[in-house]
């Protein structure tokens, strides 16, 4: 299988085989709970996610894993990365030759929570307790 660069999302849900792997021990944690529910929001729900721990555990995934998962993609905060780090990371993602990690260009995920962000994520954090309390999973 060949990945390509500059893919739309109609040929992204066409392969069950694509998984976003992102930081936090389990799927309850603020990362995968906000990525999945990014993703859904823009119909990319079919999209798998997965916590793998702290972020040195998904960055070296994600160079273990390139040349034999090239639908396998990585997500981590920009923590400590300088500037020309992060833009790499960006340009011409994913690309099975060079990279498919993606380092957020604020420190971490919580940096991009504004006002507007926020509200829409407080409703996805209520639902998510409403479903939590009921015994079924989120997601």
């Amino acid at each position: 299988m060949k990945a390509r660069t500059g893919g739309d999302a109609s040929s992204v849900l066409q392969s069950a085989q694509h998984r976003v792997f992102v930081e936090g021990s389990n799927d309850e944690e603020i990362d995968p709970v906000v990525i999945r529910e990014l993703l859904r929001a823009n119909g990319l729900a079919q999209l798998d996610v997965k916590p793998m721990g702290h972020c040195d555990n998904v960055r070296s995934a994600a160079q273990a894993l390139i040349r034999h998962h090239p639908t396998y993609y990585f997500l981590i905060d920009r923590d400590d990365q300088d500037q020309p780090t992060v833009d790499r990371s960006w340009s011409d993602f994913p690309n099975p030759e060079t990279h498919n990690i993606i380092i957020w260009r604020k420190r971490e995920l919580e940096n991009y929570c504004n006002m507007e962000l926020a509200t829409g994520l407080s409703g996805c954090l209520e639902k998510r307790s409403f479903v939590a309390s009921r015994g079924t999973a989120f997601g």
